[in-house]
């Protein structure tokens, strides 16, 4: 058979079908042959509409029934509270007497915090691991993350500041490498500073045994601490040694904020 067919408009429609059926790469030969401003138009169209059929917009060329995956936009935002360890005296009443539940408190605090980019549309929990959240018990999502439980970031999620820049990147899994740049991208400033959250996650996303007993001490224990504006492990585990105590309570210090995280509706 003929893989030179004519050119006239009226035949692209079997002369893509004899192609498609056919696969003779002289046809591809013919399409570029074509004289003209008119058939060179028509030749990047039929190409253009080949290149789809064959290979459809990103999909995996190895395996063209995989779609590549979709990341979702979510904010991300540090807290004016500064809960004490047990999740208490975070500068809202209604939270210290909504629940026993330390990580219930916590996110009340995430809902209800003055720097909440999106409080009436969007709902935010505090990234902590302990109590009844937990990210993995496999260091690093090795196994899977396994053992997960209540836990807050998304897979494929790109969490932003409230400034439109990306902070950091999840895959596959809910979690990211904070010494990949690729990953954890930039900083996570309170105003134009650096400050210390609460996390209790260790940097292998496993819970840290340093988290005020689940978030339930306030008083002389210890708690792990992310650094805001560490572009390494350390954002995650920047003092594995904060004193439970020092954050509120009647005559305590304050130093320690939340990193809140907004999760899929």
């Amino acid at each position: 058979m003929n893989c030179y067919p004519a050119m006239e408009p009226a035949r692209y429609i079997l002369i893509l079908a004899l192609a498609m059926t056919m696969q003779c790469s002289p046809f591809y030969a013919a399409l570029l042959g074509g004289s003209g401003s008119s058939g060179t138009e028509e030749s990047a169209l039929v190409l253009a509409l080949l290149s789809s059929s064959e290979n459809p917009a990103g999909k995996d060329p190895a395996d063209p029934n995989i779609l590549p995956p979709t990341y979702r936009d979510y904010l991300v935002y540090l807290t004016t509270a500064q809960p004490d360890g047990d999740m208490q005296y975070g500068g809202e009443p209604i939270c210290d007497m909504v629940s026993g539940n330390p990580i219930t408190r916590a996110d009340c605090y995430c809902m209800l915090d003055s720097n909440n980019p999106d409080p009436m549309n969007s709902t935010f929990k505090a990234f902590l691991a302990g109590g009844s959240r937990i990210a993995t018990d496999s260091p690093d999502c090795g196994a899977g993350c396994t053992n997960q439980s209540s836990w807050v970031l998304d897979s494929y999620g790109n969490y932003k500041d409230e400034g439109g820049a990306t902070i950091f990147v999840t895959g596959a899994n809910p979690i990211f490498d904070p010494d990949n740049p690729l990953e954890l991208q930039n900083s996570l400033r309170y105003g134009m500073a650096s400050a210390s959250f609460w996390t209790g996650v260790s940097p292998d996303w496993t819970k840290n045994p340093s988290n005020c007993s689940d978030w339930t001490d306030g008083g002389a224990g210890q708690g792990l601490t992310g650094r805001s504006t560490s572009l390494n492990s350390a954002f995650l585990a920047h003092n594995s040694a904060a004193p439970c105590e020092n954050n509120g309570g009647p005559g305590g210090g304050k130093v320690n904020r939340l990193m809140c995280v907004q999760v899929p509706d």
